[in-house]
């Protein structure tokens, strides 16, 4: 019966004193950390989950901060006319009553929303947009520091989860912030006294960047020598976020509308010098069925690369490739070899995870839905062997439609000609009847091709990659079209290359003498888009991206930058693996000796700690003793539940602790008397030695702080 009771009576207490009601001070930090949070967050999550949880949580602050009808004489009424956080809060009204009936409604209509965002309930996405509302949720009705405690945690669990969409050194600089916030709210809630003066923001952020210096050396040190987990611990199915990039399909205006996004498709680093920008062909997709207004893949077969370094020129390069959530990879054309991971979980990288086809397409064995980092090697080649059957797959065309294309073809073809003259006489007619490249072309419903060569003679590559097609299909030659990007730009700041989605390009392949030749009818009419790029083909005046521009001037130079930093954080941060470790390790002399990194890491973690230590002994003892004995008898009353007030002398202060405690009335009067004399008299040596005889023996004798509380 004792035990039970004895708990009882505990937990009471303890629920007691942890029961406080928030305060100002509480309301100001636990309100950054879930803005802070729930920002950098709200971007990668769909509109109406993230909508609904800073909706809740702004609905909330109009509550606490809004000006409402008390005064500020209802704030001296009520908190007796203390001039601290809560009577500057005070003039405002305090937080509306939360019913527990509108968090039971507002956690089944998380559940809907969720539910009809993700489409399901149970995976990693749709259970950080549930803990994104809830968080909210409980923000709104959080009363007493108990609550605070709890919101602070799952405030700290949905920080860590915007680390599951991307880890740009951006993130991480608001999640710092976030962090710091986080820092105020545990220095409110467990420090007694806390208020917002100024003095005081200061020395909590002061303390808690002490704190966080001071955990960066072990940081670092179990970054490189923990041993890290072959795969992530969030490799589970996630919903698919819009990505621009190429897509399965070619339409009239599809590369035109892409190439006005300055987002970055992948980056290139090359062992070497790059190749000129003429021949940065880089080959996705490849389109051979035609419905007279789109283009779609046709039946493909898995091929092995056959092409050899004498072949062409072979050239090496790493590509870090953006997710796209589809299955195609990029290649310099043409691809000499399968790609060789380079990112990813350990057992993977260096097994199969692509396959070439064909068409000579490289694609992966599953969707790119992470970044993805790849080596490969091409050969300069401009064609290649064809497979059995592709010429009768690359000559169909609909019975119906485009009626002039076909008389032209007709024309152009002549008596005698070869397929390789009338690829010559086609790209001569692009030349010279005064076709024009543009971003802005006008879209045609009804016989598309027909109305592109015969009245407006103005398009995008998509335009005349599927005009060329076309008539050489009408002439007997077999012919498809290849989508993927020309050109890149290399970045002076890091010596990689930028490959964009404004440098999406279409181009055709030929079938002659039983092999594939690249043709691309844009060069015929704008050549500076080959060698140049999109921002020298078009005119001034024309729509291009900001980074496509040639005076795109100081702000393309910071982008540059930002994207160096980038590039360089996630090669050697982000990308710093379990097999990027192990390296480390046999360089260090580590590998195969698990017994060895054990001993490295503990040996270093006690020694930083016993540096720690020193430190912050000399720091205690550099002081004054009497100041070190007084700090340290404030101290213990303060997390006791009696902080000392800022403007209460050492006698008030002990005199009204002594009425809190009357157990140790007499030694608190004692020490009170003890730390005057050192203080504020002039004490002679034998005073001086007795005062702090009395004070060092009153910190022996009074009790540690938990067991004041519980008096």
């Amino acid at each position: 019966m004792r035990l039970p009771s004895w708990w009882r009576r505990t937990r009471r207490r303890a629920i007691c004193s942890e029961d406080v009601r928030l305060t100002g001070t509480h309301w100001f930090w636990l309100t950054w950390l879930v803005l802070l949070t729930q920002i950098q967050l709200s971007y990668y999550l769909p509109i109406t989950v993230a909508a609904m949880g800073i909706g809740i949580t702004l609905l909330r602050m109009l509550s606490i901060y809004l000006p409402w009808r008390y005064s500020r004489g209802y704030a001296y009424e009520n908190f007796g006319g203390a001039a601290s956080d809560v009577a500057r809060y005070s003039l405002r009204k305090p937080p509306l009553r939360w019913k527990q009936w509108l968090s039971f409604v507002l956690g089944i209509a998380a559940l809907l929303v969720v539910y009809f965002s993700y489409g399901y309930l149970f995976y990693r996405d749709a259970s950080v947009g549930l803990l994104f509302i809830l968080v909210a949720i409980k923000f709104s009705e959080s009363t007493t520091r108990r609550d605070a405690m709890l919101l602070v945690c799952l405030a700290s669990f949905l920080l860590i989860t915007t680390f599951f969409y991307t880890q740009s050194p951006l993130i991480l600089l608001i999640s710092l912030l976030a962090f710091f916030a986080l820092g105020g709210a545990l220095d409110a809630i467990f420090l007694p006294g806390a208020s917002l003066e100024k003095a005081h923001i200061r020395r909590t952020m002061k303390r808690f960047s002490i704190l966080v210096l001071q955990g960066i050396p072990i940081a670092l040190l179990l970054f490189m020598l923990f041993p890290r987990l072959s795969a992530p611990l969030w490799g589970l199915p996630h919903a698919q976020m819009a990505q621009t990039g190429l897509s399965d399909s070619m339409g009239p205006l599809d590369i035109t509308e892409l190439s006005l996004s300055d987002a970055i498709a992948f980056r290139v680093d090359f062992e070497g010098e790059p190749p000129p920008n003429a021949q940065r062909y880089w080959r996705g997709p490849v389109f051979s069925f035609y419905d007279g207004v789109s283009w779609r893949p046709g039946p493909t077969l898995t091929a092995r690369p056959e092409l050899t370094a004498g072949d062409g020129t072979e050239i090496h390069y790493t590509i870090v490739l953006e997710p796209h959530f589809r299955h195609w990879l990029f290649a310099l054309e043409l691809p000499s070899q399968l790609p060789q991971r380079l990112s990813g979980e350990a057992e993977r990288q260096g097994r199969r995870f692509a396959y070439l086809t064909t068409t000579r397409q490289l694609l992966s064995v599953v969707p790119v839905s992470q970044t993805l980092r790849y080596a490969q090697t091409s050969v300069l080649r401009s064609r290649y062997p064809a497979s059995r059957g592709d010429a009768m797959q690359n000559l169909h065309l609909p019975r119906v439609g485009n009626p002039k294309t076909h008389e032209l073809a007709q024309q152009l073809w002549g008596d005698g000609l070869t397929s390789q003259e009338y690829v010559r006489t086609v790209l001569a007619y692009f030349y010279n009847e005064g076709f024009s490249y543009t971003l802005s072309p006008e879209y045609i419903e009804k016989d598309p091709i027909d109305g592109f060569l015969f009245e407006t003679r103005a398009g995008f590559c998509e335009h005349y990659a599927a005009a060329f097609v076309v008539l050489m299909r009408a002439a007997g030659v077999p012919a498809r079209i290849v989508t993927g990007y020309q050109g890149g730009e290399i970045n002076p700041q890091g010596g990689y290359m930028i490959v964009r989605q404004s440098d999406a390009h279409a181009w055709a392949e030929v079938l002659i003498d039983d092999e594939w030749l690249r043709v691309d009818p844009t060069a015929a009419v704008a050549p500076d888009r080959i060698e140049f790029g999109l921002g020298r083909a078009l005119p001034d005046d024309a729509r291009v991206p900001a980074f496509a521009r040639l005076d795109a001037g100081w702000l393309k130079a910071l982008a540059l930058n930002w994207d160096a930093l980038k590039h360089a954080w996630t090669r050697h941060v982000i990308e710093f693996d379990y097999r990027r470790q192990r390296e480390l390790w046999r360089d260090w002399s580590l590998d195969g000796a698990l017994w060895k990194v054990a001993i490295a890491l503990t040996g270093s973690a006690i020694v930083w700690i016993g540096l720690l230590a020193l430190f912050l002994a000399w720091r205690t003892r550099r002081g004054e003793p009497a100041q070190v004995l007084w700090r340290a008898l404030c101290s213990r009353l303060a997390r006791a539940g009696l902080p000392r007030e800022i403007d209460e002398g050492p006698l008030n202060y002990l005199m009204r602790a002594g009425d809190r405690w009357p157990t140790w009335r007499t030694t608190l009067a004692r020490m009170a008397q003890a730390y005057a004399i050192l203080r504020y008299a002039a004490p002679t040596a034998l005073q001086r030695r007795q005062a702090l005889h009395y004070l060092r023996q009153g910190l022996k004798t009074l009790p540690a702080a938990q067991r004041l509380r519980s008096l």
